[in-house]
């Protein structure tokens, strides 16, 4: 992640300027928070400036937003998930009046705020593209026929993006735009990492040697050596050497694909595990490692979705793959941070949490009592279940979709990317961005905060332009993300 991650430092930091929403508020703070040469005191700490007025408001703000959370989860208690800020808006009866729509709404007070912070272009696209599926496509394909009227399509995406119907939605965003925006990404940058790859192998003549004070011959060389020893790392563990590598590839085309869209819109929409096994699947039939029939029980199959799931799904052990590291060089490049300092800090951080992770944890589960006391851990039996669904079940993916639908999506899904992204470049006047069709289309049901963040800057570009968003709204929303972020602090440490 590290290493491949520098290399879209320069495409996605300093050419494309994406927004990094998540790096938006401590970007901003920190800047605040520096004193400045005229008047000598940070702006964040002086109540009379301006800003120092909005952040500390929002703040407070922010504070009475968790009222509603407090309401629901720490009254009875102290939380039992982290799913703080998920507020359940019961709107099935649209179901009833349109038989086929979605309507379980989620409204997240602090993802509202987030999406206030994304660029337009993305939430406009998510917005459009998720009521066209919800009550046009949805409704309409069972009025017409298309598909069977199922009563859980009112709470569930599964029955119309995955189970039926002629455009499963979910699987096209898995198998499609995925790795379309991967695809997209690395033929549009391609130079840039020919040349980096160029300059490790010594044929760098003519050709900056660093970024930022970082040896592009270290990344080239950095990337390929851990590059073989994750491969070997999968073989070393009963895992074919070719679907090793197919393995590989896959979760590098996900982790660049996903740091994209954490770079648009600020989420981490869709995990490896999510999206990769079917593909797998078929690849490693193909090339004769298991039968293209499902289950199959051996020890190759097992330990390969085994591992697919542990490597490639969410939780903790996952904070250091790409999409969530991205952002760092944002935030250096923005606070004038070198790159190189960034990179050792970053470095050291991996080391001595790869020792805490290992060794160290697993000394102190002992010492705790292991799993007789503490319970099992979730995403070993998480991943346990998903190695069992090929060995022996059949998973969904496989009943509702065959080898050829699930390429075609490939190949579609890279042709739509590839159509948006050229479309945008030679229209000025065409918005849409192939970003946005991931969180409109993957399961969720977020429409209704996602709508009111879009209308919400709509009226503040409106109504007074770039200077009120920047000078005013931001350092109102920042400060509210501030506020919301210190009691969901409070209450994750007493639920640990």
């Amino acid at each position: 992640s590290l290493f491949w991650g520098f290399m879209l430092r320069k495409p996605w930091v300093e050419v494309e300027r994406l927004t990094f929403a998540p790096s938006v508020p401590p970007v901003n703070a920190i800047l605040w928070a520096t004193p400045t040469e005229e008047k000598g005191k940070a702006r964040l700490f002086d109540l009379k400036s301006k800003v120092g007025k909005l952040f500390w408001g929002g703040f407070v703000i922010g504070l009475l937003l968790t009222i509603p959370d407090i309401r629901t989860y720490v009254v009875p208690g102290i939380p039992p998930s982290a799913e703080w800020g998920y507020n359940l808006i019961d709107l099935t009866i649209i179901n009833r009046i349109l038989p086929g729509a979605y309507g379980s709404y989620i409204f997240s007070i602090p993802e509202a705020i987030i999406w206030y912070i994304i660029p337009m272009d993305i939430a406009l696209t998510a917005v459009i593209a998720q009521a066209i599926v919800f009550f046009v496509y949805e409704p309409v394909g069972v009025a017409l026929g298309w598909m069977p009227y199922v009563p859980a399509s009112a709470t569930s995406h599964t029955p119309y993006g995955m189970q039926y119907g002629p455009f499963q939605f979910i699987y096209f965003v898995r198998w499609g735009i995925v790795p379309g925006i991967a695809v997209w990404t690395i033929w549009t940058h391609r130079k840039h990492f020919i040349n980096i790859f160029r300059v490790a192998f010594g044929a760098s003549k003519g050709l900056p040697l660093e970024e930022d004070g970082v040896p592009y011959r270290l990344i080239g060389l950095g990337a390929i050596t851990l590059s073989l020893l994750f491969i070997a790392f999968l073989t070393v563990n009963g895992i074919p050497l070719g679907v090793a590598i197919i393995f590989f590839l896959l979760w590098l085309m996900g982790m660049i694909s996903q740091s994209k869209i954490v770079g648009e819109c600020g989420d981490y929409e869709i995990v490896n595990s999510a999206w990769t096994p079917p593909l797998l699947w078929d690849a490693g039939a193909a090339i004769g490692a298991w039968p293209a029939t499902a289950p199959h029980l051996s020890e190759g199959t097992f330990k390969t979705f085994w591992m697919n799931s542990a490597m490639g799904g969410g939780g903790p052990r996952f904070v250091g793959n790409l999409p969530y590291v991205i952002n760092i060089w944002k935030v250096a490049y923005e606070t004038k941070t070198r790159a190189k300092d960034m990179f050792i800090a970053t470095f050291i951080t991996f080391v001595v949490a790869a020792i805490v992770a290992g060794p160290v944890s697993i000394w102190w589960m002992h010492y705790l009592g292991g799993f007789a006391k503490l319970g099992p851990i979730t995403y070993y039996t998480g991943a346990r279940g998903a190695a069992t669904t090929f060995t022996t079940t059949v998973p969904g993916d496989l009943l509702w979709t065959d080898a050829v639908k699930r390429w075609v999506f490939v190949v579609a899904g890279i042709a739509l990317t590839f159509g948006i992204q050229i479309a945008r470049a030679r229209f000025p006047w065409f918005y849409l961005n192939v970003v946005g069709l991931v969180p409109a289309w993957r399961s969720d049901g977020f429409l209704l905060h996602r709508t009111v963040a879009l209308v919400a800057k709509f009226l503040t570009l409106r109504v007074g332009g770039a200077r009120l968003y920047s000078e005013t709204a931001l350092p109102l929303a920042i400060g509210a993300i501030a506020g919301y972020g210190v009691m969901y602090f409070i209450t994750q440490l007493g639920w640990f």
